[in-house]
Order: structure tokens, then sequence, then C-alpha cells
């Protein structure tokens, strides 16, 4: 989304018709044009002397309707919806610029004993189709600003939006981490000090991660490899029967992953719920099996556990998990990401691939 906004806030012609600083510009361009192109049609039944001067006073007045229009009549009226208000208003102010227009010619012309002449169908015709022109140009000008304006300002609060709920998200994810480790070391303190012992220790590791990782944009897909080992090993510790195997295929390709990044805790709510999954309250055998398919551009994580038949594990419980961790990579991802959850009597699996 930033590329985006960025390439549309940068765009010459967008700068040109948005930028404050190009307003003078802008405005010497248009008289440019508007004299360019009408300095050789008169509408007008006077030649000679007179030609010149009554052009002026013809377009002085046209140029006054065209930024009446833009900066008063389109804002005021036309923006916030009062269209008939808007069409009344600028048929008034046109047959007002026509009385004006003829009073200010006759009495030019009578400064010099010249008799006024009527005007001809095809002068007028040609006033009027030039009076549109010029308020159409205006009234698309300032729509377009308006529109360009209004479309930046959307992306940004979008792009604000986004951030806010992915910071949201994480917070979300991370503390309900913490509150199961501290739960291990709670009942570690009662059973073996000794061994709860090393648990604070690991988990100090874990601390420091979502300290100095959590607000990183991306980290290295090394550190959070490591970050699920220590995760894994800490749960190994207080757990019997319990296996725990973590591989990384890269195939032919020699890749290093500390050199991959991706954002922070992604894989974390599914190794956490592979570890409810595979909680036996009896010590029967159980197992996690984390295996990493990477290349240069894509990463996929393939999660194994064993399902303890007698686990309790509430809908709510898992789903809230699942929930943010599937919203959160539609927001990083859109549709760029595949995963697939399955399940059997005996195993859960997870396969997630993100592109890197």
């Amino acid at each position: 989304m930033d590329n985006n906004l960025t390439n549309f806030q940068n765009k010459p012609l967008m700068l040109f018709l948005t930028e404050k600083k190009y307003r003078l510009f802008r405005h010497f361009l248009f008289l440019f044009l508007f004299l360019f192109f009408l300095y050789n049609r008169s509408f007008t039944a006077y030649d000679g002397q007179h030609h010149i001067p009554i052009l002026v006073v013809i377009y002085s007045f046209l140029i006054l309707m065209f930024y009446v229009n833009m900066y008063l009549l389109v804002p005021i009226y036309l923006m916030k919806g009062k269209y008939i208000l808007y069409l009344f208003i600028l048929c008034l102010l046109d047959f007002l610029a026509l009385i004006f227009i003829r009073a200010s010619l006759n009495f030019y012309l009578s400064a010099f004993g010249v008799p006024s002449r009527p005007i001809s169908w095809p002068n007028l015709v040609e006033g009027v189709y030039i009076t549109i022109l010029l308020i159409s140009t205006s009234t698309s000008i300032k729509l377009f600003q308006r529109w360009a304006t209004d479309s930046v300002r959307i992306a940004e609060l979008n792009q604000l939006s986004l951030k806010l709920e992915l910071t949201a998200l994480k917070d979300q994810i991370n503390p309900h981490f913490l509150f199961n480790m501290l739960n291990n070391v709670k009942t570690l303190t009662r059973k073996n000090p000794i061994l709860a012992g090393q648990v604070i220790m690991r988990l100090s590791d874990f601390l420091r991660y979502q300290v100095y990782g959590k607000n990183d944009e991306n980290v290295s897909l090394a550190s959070e490899v490591e970050f699920i080992s220590n995760f894994l090993n800490l749960e190994k510790i207080r757990r019997d029967n319990f296996k725990v195997s973590i591989d990384i295929d890269t195939g032919q390709e020699e890749i290093n992953i500390e050199g991959l990044f991706l954002p922070p805790n992604l894989f974390t709510t599914f190794v956490e719920n592979a570890i409810k999954h595979s909680s036996d309250p009896y010590s029967n055998p159980s197992f996690i099996a984390v295996h990493f398919i990477v290349s240069k551009q894509a990463a996929t994580f393939i999660c194994r556990n064993s399902r303890a038949l007698d686990v309790s594990v509430t809908k709510e419980e898992s789903g809230l998990g699942l929930f943010n961790i599937r919203r959160r990579l539609e927001l990083l991802y859109k549709n760029r990401y595949t995963l697939n959850i399955s399940q059997t009597t005996n195993e859960y699996s997870i396969n997630l691939s993100v592109p890197l």
C-alpha cells in the first residue's frame, strides 16, 4: 500500500494539479492557453481599432466566470449536493455577465461615437459554446482536485488503519503466549524449583525477543526458527514422553536464512496450538514436528503434532489465536499466502506458505 500511495502522489499531473506551490503556474498556463486559442476568435461585429479592446472586455468577463465557478460555485453548491441551486445561480450569473458585457461595450463604443450593433447569431452561438467550455473546464478541474485530495487522504487513513490493526493483533497474540509460559513456570515452581529456574532463564530469552523484535516490521527467518526451537525445548523440559523435531529444507539452493525476513511471531500461534493439542494428561507419547521449506521467494511452515484424545481445549480458546493470525495474514499478504489446516484422529497438521 505504501508503494501505491507514493506512486499516486508522485505522478507529475497529480502534483501539478494539487500542490499549492504550482498554483501560480496553473493560472498562468490557463491564461496562456485561453488567450492562445481564442485570440483570433472574436465573436464581435467590430473590426479595426476596436477589435482588441472589445475582446479584452469580453474575455475579462469570461475569465471572471471561470474563477467564480471554480472557487465559489463548485465548492459552495455543487460539492455540497445543491445541484439545482448551482445551475440556477450559474445561469443567473451568465445572464448578468451578458448584460454587463453589453453595457460595457456600449459605454466603450459611445466614447468613440461608434453606434452599437446587434450581436449576430453565429457570434452568439460561439460565445455560448466558449462559455460552456470554460465552465465545464473549471468544474472538471475543481472536481478532479477534490477527488485527488480525497483519494490520497482515504489511502493514508486506510494505511494507518491497517497499521493500527496489525499492531493490535500482534499485541493480542503476544500476551496470550506469555500467559501460557508463566502458567508453566507456576506449575514447575511447585514441582521442581531447579527446573523452574532453567525455564525462567529460557523465558528471559523469549521476553528479550518480544521486546526487541515485537516493534520491528520484519525479523530474520533465523531468529523466528530459533524462537520456535527455544519455545518447544522449553515445553520439552516440563513434559515426559514428548519428542520435538525442527528441520529446514532449502533444496539444492544455498540460502542464508539470516538474510530472509518476514513479520515477527508469524508462526507462534500455530506452535501454541500444537502444544495444547498434543499435551496428554496421562503422559502418553506425544510429538511436535516442525519443518521449514525455504526458497529465496517463499517460506513454507509445516507443523505436525499428535492429538491427545482427552485434551480439553475449547473452541473459543483455540479459535481466538487462529482467527487473529488469519486476519493478520490477510492484512499482510492479501491473497498471496496459503494456509491449510487438516486433522485426523491422531494428528493435527498446519501448512502455511508466505512470500519473502
